[in-house]
Order: C-alpha cells, then structure tokens, then sequence
C-alpha cells in the first residue's frame, strides 16, 4: 500500500515561510503604492529652475513696482548667467515684451551679482552693490525661493496666440 502522504507535493520553504509571516505582503504592497504615488507627485509638479534663478527672479521682484503683472515665457540658464523673457502688464493694461540678463561671479567662495539689465537697460552700480549685500543669503536659501520654470512654449502659432 502506497501512503499518500509520500507522493503529496510539498510547498517551498519560501511559501512556508510566507505563509507564517503574511505582513510581508502588507509591507511590500504599501512601499510599492508609495513609490506610485511618489513617481505621480513628482510627474505633477513643476519643473524647477536652478539657484541663479531663484535669485535672479528675486532681484526682478525688487526692480519693478507694485502693482506689476509678469508671466514669465522662457528662461534659459548658463553656468554663471540668467536669461529671462517675461511678458509685463502695466497698472493699465499695456503689455510688453522684457528681456532680463542676470550675470553672477563667485568671490571667496561667495555668490555675487556682476550685472543686471533689465529691458537692456543695465541697473547702476550702486544698486548692484545694494543686491550684493543679499545675494549670498538669498543663495543660502535657494529651497525657499520660487524657482519654478514656465511650461514650454507651444509648438504651433494657434497655440501660441492669447
């Protein structure tokens, strides 16, 4: 007489295993709906800019007066210089094109404005002297700043059109 339990197929250790530990499933299911949820959270949020852009934006904030509309329309970043291209709406409703260049320079290890044109117009030196003064705290706290990039332009001239 054969004994059936001899001919039974046995479960892998791993599924013994498993099978007394079952929070591991728990564990591995919640650190993948983590993961999800992070990978959608960063998918979402706006592409950022680097420091110098966080700083050169600052610095803009201080040039203009309130009360001032600016959608910013394209930025392109060098290794020690800013370009910006905002569209202004004025207190009457005047809207125009401005070009603003931030161009930096370390100094003992220390960030410093070199030059700002706004509308390319260069801002005087004593007002760069003036930034100077905040730059290098602004620089410090480059996590604080808003230093989101606009969307991409669109493709097409209908798109473009407001």
């Amino acid at each position: 007489m054969v004994d059936d339990n001899q001919n039974a197929v046995k479960p892998s250790p791993f599924f013994t295993w498993l099978n007394k530990n079952g929070w591991v499933i728990w564990v591995v299911f919640l650190l993948i709906a983590v993961g999800i949820g992070y990978a959608i959270y960063n998918a979402q949020k706006p592409k950022q800019g680097g420091t110098l852009y966080g700083v050169c934006k600052t610095l803009m904030d201080f040039e203009y007066q309130y009360p001032f509309t600016f959608d910013i329309l394209s930025v392109s970043e060098g290794r020690r210089d800013v370009r910006i291209f905002m569209a202004e709406t004025n207190s009457f409703g005047q809207e125009r094109i401005i070009q603003v260049d931030c161009d930096f320079s370390m100094n003992n290890n220390k960030l410093l404005l070199a030059r700002l044109t706004l509308d390319r117009k260069a801002v005087p030196d004593e007002k760069i002297e003036y930034y100077n003064r905040i730059v290098p705290t602004l620089a410090s706290m480059s996590d604080t700043l808003n230093r989101d990039l606009p969307k991409p332009l669109p493709k097409s001239l209908q798109e473009l059109k407001r």
